[in-house]
């Protein structure tokens, strides 16, 4: 068990290093704190100053490697394990001297392991944290760790070359998942101290029943909500997406409803479309050009599938009598494109289930702070099994978050998942006005 001194009479702070280690060139970051926060307050300054997502476990230890004395997350103090727990101790009763040491570790898949490190200290008071220099952007989440770092760093700094000799990195995926404009140079402290001051801010006012199912997450698990509703673009005034880059993003609901026309398609006995909508559909798209595959069924043409179910979940369309046929808002948006986005404006989050109900509206909290897309439903499978979400008892997976709205705005933001690149940062800044307009409860007009 670690030791645990008594507060000084009179609050300190401390300038610290904070350093992740085994990184060449290092990544680090130096910081003034308030000796008096704790260390579950602590945690939060590093995930903002490092520029983590705090989607994974994390640990602050001391001691070494052979005699390591660990403080309890509330995690760990959920799954039954005695000790002290990181909320009851404060920085200055674990850091008392210059070249005093207190360990962090996050994400225990990836192995990242930090050092803080004590350089002076300070008998004034202050008011909160900031960062005063650092060195070299954050490793990309999920990028296993250390080594596969240093092997992304290798292929971005050679230019990103499509052929790259490498046993981590393929270039061709990498290219997809990597942010483009990521670069392992960049390091900004005013951006951190804007996001650490956020910190000290008024909780945001959610929409009733997000604020509600937030507060039922999972003890120790409350870091991932905080750390995402800490986002800047939560507390700055809403600049509304132009027109045109609406019409591109609504423009294959757009094109499935002039398609559809007045009288509709006929379904299968099942409730499919039938073969020959599904292609066209395709063509009219561009689905055609790069989906593998004959066409023919909707069943193995997802993205004409998501099509056809996102039409309806925004009432756009409907099923009757065996036909799909648009509904009267469905007509009206087929000679108005603005009216499909209105129409998503309207309804978020979709679903009437209680999993799409907790699904979306988490979804709308990641994707509403600016999640990178590559780490969307990740970080959803994670908030999900944090409010009680479980596959036979275990933590969900990426790939079981699958709800109507994570649907709708990946078609918004993503087009119809198309080989001809990434998202554009316009469509992706107007998801978020979305999302962000969802949780604070208030309807985003046009």
């Amino acid at each position: 068990m670690p030791e645990v001194l008594d507060p000084p009479v009179s609050p300190r702070g401390f300038q610290v290093r904070l350093s992740l280690d085994e990184t060449k060139p290092p990544v680090w970051r130096r910081l003034i704190v308030p000796g008096d926060m704790t260390l579950d307050q602590f945690h939060a300054v590093v995930q903002e100053t490092m520029g983590w997502y705090d989607c994974h476990l994390h640990q602050f230890w001391v001691g070494t490697n052979r005699d390591r004395r660990e403080f309890l997350t509330g995690w760990d103090l959920s799954e039954g394990e005695e000790g002290i727990a990181e909320s009851d101790v404060r920085l200055d009763q674990v850091l008392r001297q210059k070249g005093d040491k207190l360990r962090y570790d996050y994400d225990f898949g990836d192995g990242w392991r930090h050092t803080i490190l004590v350089e002076e200290v300070l008998e004034e008071e202050m008011s909160g944290p900031s960062c005063t220099a650092g060195r070299r952007a954050c490793p990309p989440e999920d990028c296993g760790g250390v080594y596969g770092y240093e092997e992304i760093v290798r292929w971005v700094e050679a230019g990103r070359p499509a052929a790259f000799e490498s046993d981590s990195v393929e270039p061709e995926i990498m290219a997809q998942w990597l942010e483009e404009d990521w670069d392992p140079n960049h390091f900004d402290a005013a951006d951190i101290n804007e996001r650490l001051a956020l910190l000290e801010r008024s909780p945001l006012s959610l929409n009733p029943e997000l604020a509600e199912l937030v507060s039922g997450v999972g003890f120790g698990q409350e870091g991932m909500i905080d750390s995402l509703l800490l986002h800047p673009g939560w507390y700055q005034e809403t600049v509304e997406p132009d027109s045109d880059t609406i019409r591109r993003m609504v423009e294959p609901f757009h094109q499935t409803l002039t398609f559809l026309g007045k009288e509709g398609v006929e379904l299968t006995a099942q409730g499919y479309l039938k073969p020959a909508a599904v292609r066209e559909i395709a063509e009219i798209t561009g689905v055609a050009s790069w989906w593998i595959g004959k066409l023919n069924r909707e069943s193995q043409t997802y993205p004409v599938s998501a099509l056809h179910e996102s039409l309806k979940q925004l009432k756009l369309a409907r099923k009757y009598r065996g036909r799909l046929l648009p509904t009267k808002k469905g007509l009206l948006a087929s000679e108005d494109p603005n009216l499909i986005w209105q129409a998503a404006v309207d309804a978020l989050p979709l679903g009437t289930s209680k999993f799409d109900r907790h699904a979306g509206w988490l979804t709308l909290l990641t994707v509403g702070a600016d999640a990178p897309v590559e780490l969307w439903h990740t970080l959803l499978a994670n908030l999900l099994s944090s409010v009680g979400w479980s596959a036979d008892g275990h933590p969900l997976k990426f790939w079981e978050v699958s709800n109507p709205t994570l649907e709708i705005l990946t078609l918004l933001a993503d087009g119809l998942r198309r080989a001809d690149g990434e998202p554009s940062q316009e469509q992706l800044a107007a998801v978020a006005v979305l999302a962000r307009a969802a949780v604070r409860g208030a309807p985003a007009s046009l």
